[in-house]
């Protein structure tokens, strides 16, 4: 069995990521649907109140107002594979679980229940339902809908998010001190938390890091993944674990004792659970003020665009885009080292 459909709207949909197979299946459930209801009726398909004014046909069911997906059957464990082709596990689960739950919103075309919700889960509730409206051929209706409610995918500002950091802390001690804390509440993460103090890794990049130091020194093949000569952990050669979609890490660079000191350690099951760890023992999570700790300490010895690049931004900058190479740049590893030695003497216990 073949169809035809023309290239143009193939293009596009599968530049938008539609599953274009599901979304012929359920347009063909929903038409038959349709017709067999309309045939059912007094009134014919195809009657005389089925034709517009300028006299096309209109199908059941795509008359204005009307719920053009109302009666379509969704195959969540199709949906989750579709989920996790491009998306991490914890990712996708949580794509998945937010869908679910509001994948009425999209059936009905009422998003009323996104629009009153809070800037960060609207936002997650929104990449959901994104993800949904694609996988059912129906992201154009779904676009039109966020545009009529006056959604925008942003939670807050930039101007909001500054204003927030400025305000959220008063010493900017308290976080190596919350470090500290950590290490002295739960000694088994004390190599952890300093990969994550010295790197500025987002916690399940730190993670991921951890992990593979240990497994590769066990295989012994840790080479493949640090060079002791210049003391880096080579993320970018695991394109699969650390360069996704919008969340990158391309270089770290680690003294090579902390090194030695984590292929010592047990490997983590995942992030959450180095979460739970540290709410056992009573203390509030602050990974991701870690991240922009070692940023705003780090401008003492380097560039922002070589922030940028330790942290996996690569911005759209000319600099970063045809001039920064960090192989060019002979200081960066020894700017970046003076910022480690700082930043291991204010979290030493």
């Amino acid at each position: 069995m073949s169809v035809t459909i023309d290239k143009e709207t193939y293009e596009k949909s599968k530049q938008l990521g539609v599953n274009i197979s599901q979304a012929c299946t359920n347009y063909l459930k929903l038409l038959n649907n349709q017709i067999e209801a309309t045939l059912s009726q007094k009134d014919s398909f195809l009657g005389k109140a089925s034709f517009t004014k300028e006299g096309l046909v209109r199908l059941p069911g795509f008359e204005p107002g009307s719920s053009t997906w109302q009666t379509i059957e969704i195959d969540w464990i199709m949906f989750k594979e579709y989920v996790e082709k491009d998306h991490k596990p914890r990712v996708a689960q949580q794509i998945c679980s937010n869908a679910e739950k509001y994948a009425d919103c999209l059936i009905k075309k009422d998003l009323s229940v996104i629009r009153d919700l809070g800037d960060t889960v609207r936002s997650n509730a929104m990449k959901g339902l994104s993800a949904l409206a694609k996988f059912l051929g129906c992201y154009d209706e779904y676009r039109q809908l966020i545009k009529a409610y006056g959604l925008k995918w942003v939670g807050k500002s930039a101007d909001d998010l500054f204003i927030e950091r400025l305000t959220k802390i008063a010493d900017p001690e308290e976080i190596w001190q919350w470090i500290r804390n950590v290490k002295m509440a739960r000694v088994d993460l004390a190599a952890f938390m300093d990969l994550l103090a010295v790197t500025g890794l987002r916690l399940s990049e730190a993670v991921a890091a951890y992990n593979l130091i240990i497994k590769l020194a066990a295989d012994g093949k840790l080479g493949s993944y640090y060079k002791a000569e210049t003391s880096a952990l080579e993320h970018f050669r695991f394109k699969d674990i650390f360069i996704r979609n919008s969340k990158k890490a391309f270089v770290s660079f680690v003294p090579q004792d902390l090194v030695q000191r984590v292929t010592q350690c047990e490997p983590l099951v995942n992030a959450d659970s180095v979460k739970v760890r540290v709410k056992k023992r009573g203390l509030p999570q602050r990974f991701s003020d870690v991240r922009e700790a070692h940023a705003t300490y780090m401008i003492k010895f380097l560039k922002r665009e070589e922030i940028d690049f330790l942290h996996g931004r690569v911005t759209s900058g000319v600099f970063m885009q045809h001039y920064f190479n960090p192989a060019l740049i002979g200081d960066l590893q020894a700017r970046v080292f003076q910022g480690i030695v700082e930043i291991l003497e204010k979290v030493k216990i």
